[in-house]
Formats: C-alpha cells, sequence, structure tokens
C-alpha cells in the first residue's frame, strides 16, 4: 500500500505540471560552495514571536525566504530549527494544510519545552511562483542554499542567546537542506533530516519521482549528479551528531540507496512510504524527542 500510494501520488502530480516539470529550462548552475558564497541575506532583528520576512539574492535570482519564530520559551532553552518539504505551505497550521510541521509539532498546543523557528524556502509564497522556478536549475539550488544560508544565522543567534541545544530538522527537501547545511556549516548540536538524505540526484534520476523531471535532463545524467550530491562534503565530518529517519518503503527517497549514503551512520527506520510518511506525524515527533532528550 505503502509503495502504491506513493506511485499514485506521483503519477497525479504529473498530471498536474503536464510540461511544467523540473529543470526544463536549464540544468546550469555553480555548485553548491558558490552559491553560498554568493548568497547575500538580510536579517532582521529577531525581537519577538512572529513572521519575519526577508529579502536574499545571488548572482542569478531574487529570493523571498522567510522564518516563523513560532516560539520562544527562553533563551537557555534547546532551540528547533525546521524546514518543511517540497512545495509546503509553512505557515499555514491547519490540519488539512500540506505543512509538516504543523503534522510533527503542533505548535498550537504549546507542548514542547524547546524553541521553535519553522523556515519558508524562497518560492514557496505560491504554487504557481514554485512551478516557475522549478524550471531551472540554478533558481532551484539557490533556493537550498539560501534556506541553508538562512540558518546557519540562526544557528548563531540560538547560540548568543544560549540556548542548551540547536537542532537542525527538516523532511524530504527539508532534509535535504538540513543535509547540505551539515556539509557545509556542521555548527548545530544535532541534525534530524526525515525522509530526506544526503544524495539527491538519485531522486530526480532514477526514483519515481522521476516522471516530474524534464526528458532532456537524462542526458546529462553525470552533470545532474555533479551538481546536486553532495556526499564528499558530507561525509567529511566524523561527528555522530546525525539522526536520519527514513522510510522502508519510499518510492522517492529510496530507502537502500540513502541508507548507503549516510554510511556510518545508522539510519532508523518505520514501515511507511513518502507519502504515508509525510503523514506519519506521531512517530516523526517521537524520533526528533528521542534525539533532543540525548541532547
Amino acid at each position: 500500500m505503502h509503495s502504491f500510494l506513493d506511485r499514485v501520488t506521483v503519477k497525479s502530480t504529473a498530471l498536474v505540471l503536464g510540461k511544467k516539470k523540473f529543470f526544463r529550462s536549464s540544468i546550469g548552475s555553480p555548485g553548491y560552495r558558490t552559491l553560498l558564497e554568493e548568497a547575500e541575506l538580510e536579517m532582521p532583528s529577531i525581537k519577538k514571536e512572529g513572521i519575519y520576512e526577508l529579502k536574499a539574492n545571488n548572482s542569478a535570482a531574487l529570493l523571498d525566504p522567510a522564518f516563523d519564530l513560532v516560539q520562544w520559551k527562553g533563551d537557555h532553552f534547546p532551540t528547533i530549527i525546521y524546514h518543511h518539504g517540497n512545495n509546503e505551505k509553512p505557515f499555514k497550521y491547519k490540519a488539512w494544510e500540506k505543512n509538516s510541521f504543523y503534522k510533527i509539532f503542533n505548535p498550537q498546543k504549546g507542548e514542547l519545552e524547546v524553541n521553535l523557528f519553522n523556515l519558508r524556502a524562497p518560492f514557496h509564497q505560491s504554487f504557481n511562483l514554485y512551478l516557475e522556478k522549478i524550471a531551472d536549475l540554478n533558481q532551484f539550488l539557490s533556493m537550498l542554499t539560501t534556506s541553508t544560508r538562512l540558518i546557519q544565522e540562526l544557528v548563531d543567534f540560538s547560540r548568543e542567546k544560549g540556548s542548551s541545544h540547536i537542532m537542525v530538522c527538516g523532511i524530504s527537501l527539508g532534509a535535504w537542506v538540513a543535509n547540505l547545511h551539515r556539509a557545509f556549516y556542521n555548527s548545530a548540536d544535532s541534525y534530524v533530516p526525515l525522509l530526506g538524505g544526503p544524495k539527491p540526484a538519485d531522486i530526480f534520476l532514477d526514483s519515481s519521482y522521476a516522471q516530474l523531471v524534464d526528458p532532456s535532463v537524462f542526458n546529462h545524467r553525470e552533470e545532474i549528479e555533479k551538481r546536486l550530491n553532495f556526499t564528499e562534503e558530507f561525509s567529511s565530518h566524523q561527528e555522530k551528531n546525525i539522526f536520519p529517519l527514513l522510510a522502508l518503503y519510499d518510492q522517492f527517497i529510496r530507502y537502500d540507496v540513502q541508507k548507503d549514503a549516510y554510511k556510518p551512520h545508522s539510519v532508523a527506520a518505520i514501515y511507511r512510504g513518502h507519502t504515508t510518511g509525510f503523514l506519519a506525524g506521531k512517530a516523526l515527533r517521537e524520533h526528533v524527542e528521542k534525539i533532543l532528550t540525548r541532547g
């Protein structure tokens, strides 16, 4: 059932996208390190809980990241910095919205004794804007690296405030960003990527999700792998600060591929697919809480 739902989901999405597939216009892009160095981010002064809209840019794009300081318990409390998945509505805190943060943390209950930051990646203000931007690999990677830079700013802020433990957590696309932050900054105390791995090229080239990629991309496999994967940078850090969770029947973030990419670090698993794993808020939260307790 779990695998079947993933396949149905991607077929339905392909019908919605039509010809507006990933990387249909261009696959040319600088690498992650260059984009991180180029990124310019105007950070606000963080004074209270609430949503903060930011301006950012690099040589390729104007970008519109944001974050919501959902909960600030106190300067010395643990801090979770969370990043959503692909095409979510990160600030729509309703049960029927596509919002993994709400499903995992349900911030309206106020149960967690932690500071909570919830990010919104660039281009996620509307579905049409996102469809426009995913046409170009450079814009897509600019989105990821801008989120990565923003996480670093929030890690610095939390560290300066005296946070007792700083966790970077994300799901799917957000797990990609969490892993990128570890690969290029590694400044948080723990990383908890959910339903995502450090070898993202596999998603677009070989998983069921490849149906959403423009056919021209498959003539440039080596270039796509070079641009999207970052296993060398990721594996250069030996600290045992990474606690991934994957879904055994995931047809997009394939378990065997990503588990190998995480070696030598151990990987937790749930008996779900990607679609059903996204809905497993209780299991995902329990994993996060388990790591936070260790911290």
